[in-house]
């Protein structure tokens, strides 16, 4: 599910000054800026998954700098998805053959990082955890769909002036920057993921 729709979008470019909007120009433009929302988020999905957008996540193996094993017994995992709403199911491995339930009775959820708490796992080598989860949002934060209908309207305007120019489209001159405006990078800011 993409995070805003084109009547958002042709909404925001009316405001802009817009008298005439090309319908196919913003649909092209609404997976790109999603895409590119998730990215700045730093939250990297596969295909046409969005980091935002509700779902139902099966069998998510974690790894890495994704599973922190701490001395006091928490386990700390960072789901793919941008945000956590409940875990149906986790186990974790050291092989990825033999699988150990994790307590769901102590778990804390902080958006997009899980703590296990009174986990026996090992603290040195591979560790892998298992999840199945709902991740998303089933209503989007009202400032991830306003960033979304605003980085829509600037790659829409992009298309005509794809460097930091003055652009003459139907409705007059604009200024096109080539950076993502600041209000879309300082509204993104708490949903960046960063390190456990």
């Amino acid at each position: 599910m993409d995070y805003c729709t084109l009547e958002e979008v042709r909404t925001e470019l009316v405001k802009q000054g817009a008298t005439a909007v090309d319908d196919n120009a913003i649909v092209e433009r609404i997976p790109r800026a999603c895409a590119v929302l998730d990215r700045t988020c730093r939250h990297i999905l596969t295909g046409n998954r969005r980091a935002f957008s509700d779902e139902a996540v099966s069998g998510e193996i974690r790894r890495g700098a994704q599973v922190v094993s701490g001395d006091d017994g928490a386990l700390t995992v960072t789901v793919a998805k941008g945000y956590c709403q409940s875990v149906t199911s986790a186990e974790y491995s050291t092989d990825l053959k033999t699988w150990r339930a994790l307590s769901l009775d102590q778990l804390d959820i902080d958006g997009y990082t899980l703590t296990f708490l009174d986990v026996s796992a090992p603290r040195n080598g591979r560790l892998f955890v298992r999840l199945s989860y709902q991740g998303g949002y089933a209503v989007l934060p009202d400032d991830l769909v306003h960033c979304a209908v605003r980085l829509t309207a600037f790659l829409y305007h992009k298309r005509e002036a794809p460097f930091e120019v003055t652009a003459f489209p139907d409705v007059g001159q604009i200024v096109v920057p080539s950076a993502m405006p600041s209000d879309i990078v300082q509204n993104l800011q708490p949903y960046k993921r960063v390190r456990p």
